[in-house]
This record gives C-alpha cells, sequence and structure tokens, in this order.
C-alpha cells in the first residue's frame, strides 16, 4: 500500500518529494529543484491535490513515474513547463504529467507504445524505445489505465488511473 505523495520521491515523508542521489527536492506542493530540469531551463512543477493510497510494487511504480517525468523533460525546451499533478477519490487515483513540449503527432500516437518505437522527434535523443512499453506494463499490473493526448509544438499529457485504496482499508 503506498500514498501517491511517497510514490513521486520515493520516500516515507508525507509531503516530502524528492530522490536520492541529488535528484528531485521539494517540500508540499510547487516548483522543484531538479538538476535536469534546471539545467535546461525548464520548470518542474508537482501538484498533489489529494492523499491517495495505491497498491503494488513501489519500485515499478516509482519507476513508471520516473519514465514519463524524463520523457517530458527530454521533449520540452526552454523555458517550458513540466507538470506532475495528483487528483482522484477513494475509487481511482489520477496522476497526470503534462509537458509544453515538442509534442507527438496525431499519427505517431498509436504507435508510442510499442516495444522499440521511436517516432520521428524522439530519434535525436538517446533511448531505446522501450520507456513507454514499460510505462505500459507497469500500468496494466496495477490494474490501471493509461491515456495520452497530445498536439505537436503544444504539448503532451499522459494520463495515469489506477485503483486507490481508501484509508479504510
Amino acid at each position: 500500500l503506498h500514498d501517491i505523495g511517497q510514490l513521486l520521491c520515493g520516500l516515507q515523508d508525507r509531503g516530502f518529494i524528492g530522490h536520492d542521489q541529488g535528484g528531485l527536492h521539494v517540500i508540499g506542493n510547487g516548483v522543484v529543484v531538479d538538476p535536469v530540469a534546471e539545467d535546461k531551463g525548464v520548470n518542474l512543477v508537482v501538484e498533489i491535490g489529494t492523499n491517495l493510497r495505491v497498491r503494488g510494487v513501489l519500485q515499478a511504480l516509482q519507476r513508471m513515474l520516473a519514465n514519463l517525468i524524463d520523457n517530458a523533460l527530454n521533449y520540452t525546451i526552454s523555458p517550458g513547463t513540466v507538470t506532475v499533478s495528483v487528483s482522484g477519490d477513494d475509487k481511482v487515483g489520477v496522476i497526470a504529467v503534462k509537458d509544453t513540449g515538442i509534442g507527438i503527432s496525431q499519427e505517431e500516437l498509436p504507435h508510442i507504445f510499442r516495444r522499440f518505437y521511436r517516432g520521428d522527434q524522439s530519434r535525436s535523443q538517446p533511448g531505446t524505445g522501450l520507456g513507454l512499453t514499460l510505462v505500459e506494463a507497469v500500468v496494466r499490473s496495477h490494474r490501471g489505465k493509461i491515456s495520452v493526448t497530445s498536439s505537436p509544438n503544444v504539448g503532451t499529457t499522459f494520463t495515469v488511473m489506477l485503483p486507490s485504496v481508501s484509508a479504510a482499508s
């Protein structure tokens, strides 16, 4: 059983978002100080709207979130913004990773979760084309759903819906 706020950071302190090894750090909601985002001139914003709990494998869920955030940072140029938001209720937890990046064309959207698929715009970036396949596998293994909306030169939003567990469970 994992608090989604803890999931974002891998730490047990409620409301504190961070990573080991000098990564993400923030207290509560707001702009996150992240070396990658800072180096790129991209704002990383975290909005935790509710205290949600999900049942699952912590490391897998963290890897899923890290991949979505890394992709958003990689494909957003300065002075862009990446926003990670958490919302939901006692039945469904919603995590959205939204960026103001280069976007994904409508022709490529149906293919982005395929193994080894690299869209035209992503070929200039390092990677194997396995990240979103892994993300989708983690979401499905936790009985969740993932969707994506995107417009070229506007940005992309990945929305993950996971069954939440009420505090009484």
